[in-house]
């Protein structure tokens, strides 16, 4: 009798045999990006993009003509998307997805989904939706732009570096699988130019805009914004790695936006990326990772609705979401003030007999010095019912308009009652 393990076996040896003329060499894809090895130019279905061929034979970005020293970032890479994940439709003809698939993972694989295997090229991650006829891709934009010395890709780039994408993936995978678009179903003409509106046929289900902070105030850390809870969300979350605090998110559901606040230099320091550029000291990065659901409800729900204007309007209003542009206190602040303003030796009694009263710690003043060190505490304005070091005046606070630390909001200056050396 044939067993259907073996009818498995010699199907699966068939199929191999066919991809053996094609068969891609088991290599890694954390390569040198887009090496541009080569200048033999090619006609390639992007417009507006120059390209040139690679060993492998692919079409990459040559020029994107993005300047990453600029002063505007929206264009030198401090604000960008750092992930999409996307369906295009295709027109397959007689295309085998089967086969298609299987060149693109490198392997046979009943899912339809995987890594691909490009060489030379970003990590692209594909799944194959047979109801609808679309493949869903997702990846990093921002890969497509380190060898520009970009960090993020720039939201007026995000459209061009996914035609690139899709076009790379199909021709790659195979010539003949074209974009729905690109094919009149009445007429069975097969179009060479992109139209203006292909955009619209290709949908997004998930999105992470993303800006980065450089801070240099050695008063800064993360701890300050500890607490900070967004709109409409039930807490807020403090990641720390070895007793160090990395990130500030907050609890979200699946299908909810989710706002994060992290280290990027010691994420960097802990997970290299060569290929990348480098990575400015003191760098913290924001980013707004957007579900389907979300999406549905806004103009990004399309390529075509990625628009530079759109996607900056939805990045403000997640950033203000977040209430992270809150003043920053200075731990040492209220230490400062208190040296300020009183004899040193005083302002240390003072402060110790604060963290002692919030601490429930017994002193052995007289009733005559607690009621004169309550009054300095009322001079000093010091409130017991609020951690020590969030009081003081505050000395900036983050603003995405700068990509760093700027003046604190205008508000009274902090003045301490009294006649405080009057002691």
């Amino acid at each position: 009798m044939y067993s259907n393990k073996s009818r498995a076996a010699d199907y699966n040896k068939s199929n191999r045999k066919l991809l053996n003329k094609d068969k891609t060499p088991k290599r890694s894809n954390r390569g040198p990006y887009l090496s541009l090895t080569t200048t033999n130019t090619l006609p390639n279905l992007s417009t507006g993009i120059d390209s040139v061929q690679t060993e492998s034979g692919l079409l990459v970005v040559d020029q994107l003509q993005m300047p990453s020293v600029s002063d505007d970032l929206l264009i030198n890479g401090s604000i960008g998307i750092d992930k999409v994940r996307m369906s295009v439709p295709l027109f397959l003809g007689n295309v085998s997805i089967d086969m298609m698939v299987a060149k693109l993972l490198g392997k046979l694989d009943n899912n339809n989904e995987g890594k691909v295997v490009i060489p030379d090229f970003p990590h692209v991650y594909i799944r194959w939706d047979n109801y609808r006829q679309k493949l869903i891709l997702t990846f990093n934009p921002s890969e497509f732009t380190w060898t520009q010395g970009l960090q993020l890709c720039p939201f007026g780039a995000f459209k061009r570096i996914v035609k690139l994408c899709i076009t790379e993936v199909l021709r790659y995978a195979d010539p003949d699988a074209i974009p729905k678009f690109l094919f009149d179903e009445d007429t069975g003409e097969v179009f060479s130019d992109w139209p203006e509106d292909w955009g619209s046929h290709c949908q997004v289900f998930n999105l992470h805009t993303t800006q980065d902070f450089v801070i240099t105030d050695l008063r800064f850390n993360l701890a300050q914004l500890e607490g900070c809870q967004p709109k409409k969300t039930k807490g807020a979350v403090s990641i720390r790695n070895k007793l160090t605090l990395n990130t500030l998110t907050h609890v979200a559901g699946k299908k909810a936006t989710k706002l994060n606040m992290y280290n990027k230099s010691n994420e960097r320091l802990s997970n290299p990326r060569p290929e990348a550029p480098a990575l400015a000291d003191f760098t913290y990065r924001f980013e707004a990772q957007i579900p389907r659901r979300i999406i549905k409800k806004q103009k990004v729900h399309t390529i075509d609705g990625c628009t530079e204007e759109n996607l900056k309007d939805l990045h403000g209003r997640l950033w203000e979401d977040s209430r992270l542009g809150k003043d920053l206190v200075w731990e040492g602040s209220l230490v400062q003030e208190l040296l300020l303003n009183f004899p040193v030796n005083r302002a240390h009694e003072i402060y110790g007999y604060a963290v002692s009263r919030q601490l429930g710690i017994a002193s052995n003043y007289s009733e005559e010095e607690i009621r004169k060190l309550e009054r300095d505490l009322n001079i000093a304005k010091i409130d017991l019912r609020v951690p020590l070091k969030t009081q003081g005046s505050p000395y900036g606070r983050l603003n995405p308009e700068i990509g760093g630390l700027d003046a604190p909001s205008p508000r009274k200056t902090r003045r301490m009652r009294g006649n405080p050396l009057d002691v």
